[in-house]
């Protein structure tokens, strides 16, 4: 759910691919920065509830993933 979520919500305008690694936690994104900044992305992945290395998650989509995907809340990493 995470890897489909996550992937999902870096597709905004502008944005080639995205490849989230469930492994590493490293999302590997290509855009074209004429296009889209690589702020913009970041932005896009905290307000579908996923904290960045540069941005925290948005509170309220957060709390809406399901508890699995809550990475706060002790359950195993994915």
């Amino acid at each position: 759910m995470c890897k489909a979520r996550i992937e999902k919500a870096a597709m905004i305008p502008g944005v080639k691919m995205a490849n989230w690694d469930k492994s590493t936690g490293v999302l590997k994104v290509y855009y074209r920065e004429d296009k889209v900044s690589q702020e913009k992305v970041h932005q896009a992945v905290a307000q579908a509830g996923h904290k960045t290395e540069s941005i925290d998650a948005d509170s309220t989509a957060y709390q809406e993933l399901p508890y699995c995907c809550q990475y706060n809340s002790g359950s195993k990493k994915h």
